[in-house]
C-alpha cells in the first residue's frame, strides 16, 4: 500500500500510516500518540483517544508528507 496525500484517510491504522510514511511519526509523536502500542487504532480513533481535532490531526499529516 503506498500512502498518498490524495489517500491519506482516517481510516488508515497509526502502524500503516508509519510503515508507509514514516516521516509522519514525528507528527504523531507530537500529539502523544505512536504506532507501537496504539498502532492498531485508525488515525481517526485515535485523534479522538488523545483529545485532537481529526481535521487538525490530518492535515498536519498532510503536511508532513
Amino acid at each position: 500500500m503506498t500512502t498518498t496525500r490524495a489517500s491519506l484517510s482516517p481510516s488508515l491504522t497509526l502502524r500503516e500510516l508509519v510503515e508507509t510514511r514514516p516521516e509522519t511519526l514525528a507528527v504523531l509523536s507530537d500529539y502523544g500518540m505512536d504506532a507501537c502500542c496504539g498502532g492498531d487504532l485508525t488515525i481517526e480513533r485515535a485523534a479522538k483517544a488523545h483529545g485532537v481535532e481529526l481535521e487538525v490531526l490530518m492535515r498536519k499529516l498532510a503536511e508532513a508528507l
